[in-house]
C-alpha cells in the first residue's frame, strides 16, 4: 500500500510552491522524473513507508529508476484491485491506475472497494485537485519516464477525512483519556481503551494491548475506532493465551496463532465496521480483549498517543443469528531452504450448510502469494482472496467482509493456496512462516478449523463427558482446574488460563498453550504438540 509524504516535508513543499503563480500550465504533463524529484522521493522513501530492499507493498522509492520499474505496467500487490484490472499505474489509461485512485478517492470509498487507504497515509494533507490533474495528464501521456520538462505545480490541501483522529497535544495517561469523546450512557456501548503508546521518531509501529478478560459473553455489532494523529488502523482481537492486563507489546513479539479476530473498528484510515441485522459477532466469557494498533509517525521526535473502541453490543432477541470463528489453515509445510515460488495447496470440503461473512488471508515475511478459492459442485472454482504481499498480510491484511455472505453447501470446497520464497539457509515451517485464511461462519456453531490433515471441519466445544470431574482441582500451576467451555474457571487459575473444553469434550480442565516443554505444565502434566498447537495435557486423561 502506497504511502507518501510526512506532514512536515508537505508543508516545505507547500512553501516552496507559494511563489509559483496559480493558473493554467500550458507546459504538458510532467515526466516521472519531475514527480519522483519534487514528491515521491522525498516523501515516500522514508524509513516508515516505502524504502530499503523491499517497502512496504513490495514498492520501494530508493531509486528512480527501481520505482519507475516497480509502478509503471506493474500489477499491485492489492487482491481486489488486481482482480478488478488494475495496474499500478497503466500508461494513457488513468482509470485503472491504482496510483490515481489512492491519491484521488476517500479512504470510505477505497476501503469498501477493498483498495486499503487514501495516500498520503496518517497525514493530516493531501495533494490539491490541481496536482492531481497534472498526475492524470502524466498518466494519459504514455507515464513518460524522462524527457523534456513538463508543468508541475506541488499544491496541498487539507485532508477532507483528518477529522477521523482525535485531536490532542497530551502525553501522559490522563490527559489522553480526557481528548477522547465523551463515553456513551447507552448500556450496550462498551468502550475498550488501550494504554498509552509510545511512537518512535519516523517509524511504523503495530502494538498489541492486552486488555481485560471478558467477565460475561459479549455479542458484537459493530466497532467504531477512535485514533490521535499517525492512526492507519485499529482492531479488535482476542487472546486464548492470557496477559497482564494493560500490556502493550509489539505485534511482532507475539505469535499471531494465539490470537483471534473479531472485528475490525476503522480508525483513523478506514472505515467503521457493522454487522449487517440480525447477526452478531459472538466473544465468550473469559476471553482476554485484544487491541491491534497501527500507526506512522513521520516526526522526527517520539509521540505518546490512546486508542479507543466502542463495541456496540446487541442481544439474541435482536440479534438471533450468531457467528463464530472458523479457521481453515495448513500447518504441516516445510519450504526448504533457497526455495523460490515453493507452494502448497490445502482444500477443506464443508460438511454442512454454512455462510462466511468475513474473511482474511495471513501468511508471514517470506509469503509471496496467497489466494482462496470457492469450489462449488458442478461450477468451476471462483477466486475470492489474492495477495502477494507475505508482510502486509502478516501485519495489515486486507479484511474482507460481505453484506451478502458467501453461500456454502455441503460438499462445496475451500481450496486455500500459499506460496513462499526461502532466502535463508534454514527450512521455514509453522510457526516461523504460516498459511491460513481466518473467517466467521453462520450458524455459529463453536471454533471451527480444517487444518492440514483435515478432510473437513472440525468444531470444538462440544458438550460431553470429560476427563475431570465438576470441582475438580489442579496442580501447582493450575493444570488441571474443571471448566466448561462458555465459563470463566480458569480466568484467574495461575499459569493455566486456557479452557481445552472450547476444544476437546474430552479435556475439560485449564491448561497452558503454546507450551514449549513438560517444565511449563507442572506435575502429573506433559506438553503436548498438536498440529500447529500445544498444550499441557494432564498424564492420566492421555493424549
Amino acid at each position: 500500500m502506497s504511502r507518501l509524504i510526512p506532514l512536515a516535508v508537505s508543508l516545505t513543499l507547500s512553501a516552496c510552491a507559494q511563489d509559483v503563480s496559480p493558473g493554467p500550465v500550458d507546459l504538458g504533463p510532467p515526466t516521472f522524473a519531475q514527480l519522483y524529484a519534487e514528491v515521491f522521493e522525498p516523501s515516500c522513501a522514508s524509513a516508515a513507508c516505502h524504502s530499503g530492499a523491499v517497502g512496504s507493498a513490495n514498492l520501494t522509492f530508493d531509486t528512480l529508476d527501481g520505482a519507475y520499474a516497480q509502478l509503471v505496467d506493474a500489477p499491485p500487490t492489492n487482491g481486489p484491485a488486481l482482480a478488478a484490472g488494475f495496474s499500478r499505474v497503466a500508461p494513457g489509461d488513468p482509470e485503472t491506475s491504482l496510483l490515481l485512485r489512492k491519491l484521488r478517492a476517500s479512504s470510505d470509498a477505497l476501503t469498501l472497494s477493498g483498495f486499503g487507504a487514501r495516500m498520503p497515509l496518517a497525514s493530516a494533507q493531501v495533494l490539491a485537485e490541481t496536482t492531481l490533474e497534472q498526475v492524470e495528464a502524466w498518466i494519459v501521456a504514455g507515464a513518460p519516464k524522462d524527457g523534456p520538462a513538463g508543468g508541475l505545480d506541488v499544491q496541498w490541501v487539507p485532508a477532507p477525512d483528518s477529522g477521523n483522529y482525535v485531536a490532542c497535544d497530551a502525553s501522559d495517561e490522563a490527559g489522553l483519556r480526557a481528548c477522547l469523546p465523551a463515553e456513551s450512557p447507552d448500556a450496550l456501548i462498551k468502550r475498550i481503551i488501550t494504554p498509552p503508546l509510545v511512537l518512535e521518531p519516523g517509524s511504523e509501529q503495530i502494538m498489541c494491548s492486552f486488555l481485560e478478560v471478558t467477565e460475561d459473553t459479549l455479542l458484537v455489532r459493530k466497532a467504531n475506532g477512535m485514533q490521535m494523529d499517525g492512526g492507519h488502523h485499529v482492531g479488535l482481537f482476542v487472546s486464548v493465551v492470557h496477559r497482564e492486563v494493560g500490556e502493550s507489546v509489539p505485534c511482532d513479539d507475539i505469535d499471531m496463532s494465539s490470537l483471534r479476530f473479531v472485528i475490525g473498528a476503522g480508525g483513523a484510515g478506514g472505515v467503521d465496521t457493522r454487522l449487517k441485522d440480525g447477526l452478531a459477532l459472538r466473544v465468550r466469557k473469559g476471553e482476554q480483549l485484544v487491541v491491534q494498533s497501527h500507526y506512522i509517525n513521520v516526526a522526527p521526535t517520539s509521540r505518546t498517543v490512546m486508542d479507543a473502541i466502542d463495541l456496540e453490543l446487541t442481544t439474541l432477541d435482536d440479534a438471533p443469528v450468531i457467528a463464530d470463528s472458523f479457521a481453515l489453515i495448513d500447518s504441516a509445510f516445510s519450504v526448504p531452504a533457497g526455495a523460490e515460488g515453493y507452494t502448497r495447496v490445502k482444500e477443506c470440503t464443508i460438511d454442512r450448510d454454512i455462510e462466511l461473512h468475513m474473511l482474511l488471508g495471513h501468511t508471514h515475511d517470506y509469503g509471496v502469494l496467497f489466494e482462496l478459492e470457492v469450489v462449488k459442485q458442478g461450477q468451476p472454482p471462483v477466486l475470492q482472496y489474492h495477495a502477494t504481499d507475505g508482510p502486509s498480510l502478516r501485519d495489515n491484511p486486507e479484511v474482507q467482509s460481505y453484506q451478502e455472505p458467501i453461500v456454502l453447501a455441503a460438499g462445496d470446497v475451500l481450496r486455500m493456496t500459499c506460496s513462499w520464497d526461502n532466502p535463508t539457509e534454514d527450512a521455514l515451517e509453522w510457526p516461523e512462516e504460516m498459511c491460513v485464511t481466518f473467517m466467521y461462519y453462520t450458524p455459529g456453531d463453536g471454533w471451527m478449523t480444517c487444518d492440514s490433515d483435515d478432510a473437513t471441519p472440525q468444531v470444538a466445544g462440544a458438550t460431553g463427558a470429560g476427563c475431570q470431574s465438576q470441582g475438580a482441582e489442579g496442580n501447582s500451576l493450575g493444570v488441571g482446574t474443571y471448566c466448561t467451555a462458555d465459563g470463566d474457571q480458569c480466568a484467574e487459575n495461575g499459569e493455566a488460563t486456557f479452557c481445552l473444553a472450547a476444544f476437546s469434550d474430552e479435556n475439560n480442565y485449564c491448561s497452558v498453550i503454546l507450551c514449549e516443554s513438560d517444565a511449563e505444565c507442572g506435575e502429573g502434566a506433559s506438553c503436548v504438540a498438536d498440529g500447529p498447537g500445544s498444550a499441557c495435557i494432564l498424564d492420566a486423561c492421555g493424549d
